[in-house]
């Protein structure tokens, strides 16, 4: 049944990069909507072929760097694994990160993976750095172009209770905002975005 599964992933993430690719090729821009952070793959490869070079910029709490999960290797878990393994590819900025296993924090810095916990971030807000300067030093390992990955549980719980791994704490939604134009700011540039994770719930 795993090797199914994988096999089916595979072909999956295939067609999502073939989709992907024919987008980006007829001039289009391509935002990605989800469901399980592992559909960020295909599109992310694609972009990354259009833009040899390409830059990460992903909001989560979750860093998602583990080789395998449950043996699924296409897992949501692991989608920053496949990722940082691309040839061609640029550097991956994790943002928001509270929930992370010792293995993927040591894959990490072995990797030259830039990860901005979240404790760390509130540590620095209650010593009187300010955001903008933590925005500032969140950027600097970025390139020019970038791709933008927002897994909607890297913002705090009230914004998303319905996503399927809630962790307490978080960005807050004007901290992401302001992330964002101080990108645009910087004269870097997005080139492609998506957002995942996302689940729908009945609230009185």
């Amino acid at each position: 049944l795993v090797a199914q599964v994988n096999e089916g992933s595979a072909r999956f993430h295939g067609e999502l990069f073939d989709a992907a690719k024919e987008a980006l090729s007829s001039g289009k821009k391509l935002v990605t909507l989800g469901g399980d952070h592992s559909v960020s793959f295909g599109p992310i490869k694609a972009h990354l072929e259009k833009h040899p070079g390409l830059s990460v910029l992903h909001i989560d709490a979750h860093a998602d760097l583990r080789a395998a999960y449950c043996g699924f290797p296409h897992s949501h878990a692991s989608i920053f694994h496949l990722v940082s393994g691309l040839e061609g590819f640029g550097s991956l900025v994790q943002v928001g990160l509270r929930d992370v296993s010792p293995g993927e924090m040591e894959f990490g810095k072995e990797n030259g993976v830039h990860q901005f916990f979240d404790w760390d971030l509130r540590r620095a807000t209650a010593r009187g750095v300010p955001w903008a300067e933590q925005c500032r030093r969140i950027l600097e390992p970025l390139g020019q172009e970038i791709y933008l990955s927002v897994d909607i549980d890297g913002l705090d719980p009230k914004y998303c209770p319905s996503t399927g791994t809630p962790v307490p704490g978080g960005l807050e939604l004007w901290e992401l905002f302001y992330l964002l134009e101080e990108v645009e700011r910087s004269g870097r540039r997005f080139v492609g975005a998506d957002l995942v994770e996302v689940g729908s719930g009945d609230y009185d």
